[in-house]
């Protein structure tokens, strides 16, 4: 059931007993409907369009302080479009609804996401995998994990909304902590299981920094096994705020698979990107062959 326009403040006051002072920066929030979706429940909200990211941030975390189990979705329009997506949803993904429409006007969601490879995974605020607030580490298994555990798994995440899984190998070449620049390779391919071998794999450079790290010198060179391979000038393919206080810019090309397998069975490959030379851990490589095994012949 559809409740009437409110503001935040009183929605907060209505559905959870929250006191607080109601400011005019408060921006108006109606809650459309829930559903329960993989043992989840989410709550789809509307708001106003336009509405500015440091007061969707103020929103969501006033919501998770109230209500810490929930998940929301924000929406900036409704209509006949929503009505099918919410019914998609209730039906636990059977129906069929706009892409095109929800991309455009789901503006953000609050949910669980694994945001650094082997942590355990935070409660954030995000829209299309760009995190715009994160909040509070969850609580798993990964607590308990040892040092020597691998904290850069291989990573397979389907999508299914376009029906595609993306399976990749990422590794830490340069700094110390979160900060740093990383390298992954990547393959995107139709359903749930690889039908065929990918015949081009993303490499990708990224730089986690305080700020936008802008390459001067795009040039991704190699060294494998003595002999030099020129990758060709990387892509600038997104600069995402990982939280308040870092930023990843991504840099990327797509390689043949074949190029792919000789990086992972190479007794030793070495690269330079911005003036910055690194050479690739072994386990990467034992990593990367990993990975790349899992398709057929």
């Amino acid at each position: 059931m559809k409740l009437p326009h409110i503001s935040l403040f009183a929605f907060l006051l209505f559905a959870f007993g929250s006191v607080a002072a109601q400011t005019s920066a408060d921006i108006s929030v109606r809650e459309y409907g829930r559903y329960r979706f993989a043992g989840d429940d989410w709550i789809i909200l509307l708001v106003p369009p336009g509405t500015m990211a440091d007061k969707l941030i103020d929103a969501a975390r006033n919501l998770h302080t109230s209500t810490p189990e929930l998940k929301y979705e924000f929406f900036d329009a409704e209509g006949k479009e929503l009505d099918r997506y919410f019914a998609y949803q209730r039906a636990g993904g059977r129906g069929d609804y706009s892409d095109k429409w929800v991309s455009k006007h789901n503006i953000a969601n609050l949910q669980v996401m694994s945001l650094d490879a082997g942590q355990c995974a935070n409660w954030c605020l995000i829209k299309e995998g760009s995190v715009f607030a994160r909040f509070e580490r969850i609580k798993c298994v990964l607590d308990t994990r040892t040092s020597n555990a691998d904290p850069f798994p291989i990573k397979t995440t389907y999508d299914r909304f376009t029906d595609k899984t993306t399976v990749s190998a990422t590794t830490k070449v340069i700094g110390e902590g979160f900060y740093g620049l990383y390298l992954s390779i990547s393959a995107t391919f139709t359903g749930q299981k690889a039908g065929n071998r990918p015949e081009q794999l993303l490499l990708m450079i990224s730089a986690v920094d305080s700020s936008i790290a802008l390459a001067e010198n795009r040039q991704l060179l190699g060294v494998v096994d003595n002999e030099r391979i020129d990758f060709g000038e990387l892509r600038l393919l997104r600069s995402d705020r990982v939280d308040t206080t870092a930023v990843s810019t991504a840099y990327g090309t797509m390689i043949p698979y074949l190029t792919a397998l000789r990086l992972s069975l190479a007794g030793s490959v070495e690269m330079r990107f911005d003036q910055l030379e690194f050479k690739i851990p072994a386990t990467y490589q034992s990593k990367l062959h990993d990975m790349l095994r899992q398709f057929p012949n």
